[in-house]
């Protein structure tokens, strides 16, 4: 199921987003804790030790003796700041007001000797311990609450000093700081959002435009297409796109071409076909009519192997790469080729010699594309060579190719005229055989597919002093 690039990229840019602020956030939130933490520890140890300064210097001597703790009467403090509160409840909370501070009625105290007697605590203090009677900081569960205690030891006068503040101070500052740090956020990723939306839109109007001008072509209209403006990311695609256009005109004109070359090579052998055969009809005479289907038989022959060589060459040109992933034997399908043309090769009186050794490495390719190709090879000789001719094939392995060398003693071919000789449809010598004009076509077009080269080579022998050819393929 195809996904939509647009969304695709929303989902992707804004999940990543979501999770590096989940990251930063729990970060902050940490480390903020931390920090805040580390703060209202110092601020409740000053104050422990502050309040210790007051408590030992007003302290009268035989207030560590009494047996019923003194109790600070916040009351009426309270009362007032309360009141305080309610007057203004429109006002900041974190005002200070003459009376003090609202966190202050969060902190409470108690002073108690060495052998566990209480002496004195804040109204607002238990009378059990808030935590045991050792030095240093603690967090405890008192009333269902949270605390964060501080113990301060003073061996002199033999007593304890206990600090303890409510933790709701610190949780509700680290939550305002954490409101404070998500709201940015809460209100800029639906802006955020709306933003990429348009931008991953306008990004993405290029590739509407290509197509669009796709989508408008017609299909007669292979010309390549231009669009002005086109942003460099999208320049190969407009690239290999008009790459395929061209290949793809290329292609219809070759088969157009094709097609039309083949209509006009078959008119020649159905006419003949034609003729020899309304002249068998016509002919009363029983040599002349069997001349007649003689000559019909071999026109058959001939239309058949025109067919036969147009569906071949029909086939290659739809092969544009194959897995050359197959070991071929060159000289096992020499000698199959020879074994099957011999009989043709017989009816014209031609010799024909394989040369190849018995240990040879194979090739990587297409056994049956290269059992075509053999067959063309010695066909083509068959067909341009004389009666009583001679043809020669051979198999060469050399380090880096193994080569098919065929030799024959036919009229040959002019070294200007090479070129053209691998053309569709052409004949060297028209008058002088039957063939139409195919076979070294496919013989090309196969040893282009497994990138074997062709070459003119001059035979040492001198009986065979027509066309001879080498097709090397690498090893």
């Amino acid at each position: 199921m195809m996904r939509s690039i647009r969304n695709f990229l929303l989902v992707s840019i804004l999940g990543i987003v979501f999770l590096c602020m989940v990251f930063f956030f729990i970060s902050t939130y940490l480390q903020t804790q931390h920090e805040v933490d580390e703060v209202y520890d110092s601020q409740l140890a000053q104050s422990a030790r502050m309040l210790h300064a007051l408590l030992i210097r007003n302290i009268e001597p035989n207030t560590l003796s009494v047996d019923e703790p003194i109790v600070f009467n916040d009351e009426q403090y309270l009362e007032n700041l309360s009141s305080k509160t309610n007057d203004d409840e429109d006002e900041d909370e974190d005002e200070v007001s003459p009376l003090g501070h609202f966190y202050e009625t969060m902190l409470a105290y108690q002073l108690w000797r060495q052998d566990g007697k209480l002496i004195l605590r804040s109204s607002n203090a238990p009378e059990l311990q808030i935590t045991n009677l050792q030095p240093g900081f603690k967090s405890v569960l008192l009333n269902q609450r949270q605390w964060r205690s501080f113990t301060l030891q003073d061996n002199e006068y033999g007593v304890f000093l206990l600090v303890a503040e409510k933790l709701e101070i610190r949780e509700e500052l680290i939550s305002e700081i954490t409101e404070n740090l998500l709201t940015p956020y809460v209100v800029g990723i639906p802006l955020l959002l709306f933003i990429l939306w348009h931008l991953i839109g306008h990004g993405l109007y290029p590739l509407i435009n290509i197509s669009q001008a796709i989508k408008n072509r017609q299909p007669s209209n292979l010309e390549p297409i231009q669009i002005s403006g086109l942003a460099p990311e999208l320049l190969p695609i407009e690239t290999a796109l008009n790459a395929l256009l061209i290949r793809l005109r290329d292609t219809i004109e070759r088969e157009k071409s094709f097609t039309d070359d083949a209509a006009h090579e078959l008119r020649t052998p159905l006419a003949q076909i034609k003729l020899h055969a309304q002249n068998a009809q016509v002919s009363h005479n029983e040599s002349d009519k069997k001349l007649c289907l003689k000559l019909l038989e071999l026109s058959v022959d001939q239309a058949t192997r025109t067919i036969e060589q147009l569906l071949q060459m029909a086939r290659l040109q739809s092969i544009h790469s194959f897995q050359q992933n197959k070991k071929v034997s060159l000289g096992k399908l020499a000698r199959q080729q020879v074994a099957q043309i011999h009989t043709q090769i017989s009816q014209r009186h031609q010799q024909i010699v394989l040369e190849a050794p018995d240990t040879l490495q194979p090739i990587q390719g297409n056994d049956l594309l290269i059992s075509l190709l053999i067959r063309n090879l010695l066909e083509n000789a068959s067909l341009y060579s004389p009666e009583n001719g001679l043809i020669r094939i051979s198999i060469i392995q050399e380090q880096l190719a193994t080569k098919i060398l065929v030799e024959d003693n036919g009229p040959g071919v002019a070294k200007d005229k090479y070129d053209t000789i691998f053309q569709r449809f052409h004949r060297e010598n028209p008058g002088d055989s039957q063939g139409a004009g195919l076979g070294l076509s496919i013989v090309s077009r196969i040893a282009e597919l497994h990138h074997a080269q062709i070459s003119p080579i001059q035979s040492s022998d001198p009986e065979y002093s027509g066309f001879c050819i080498s097709i090397s393929f690498p090893n």
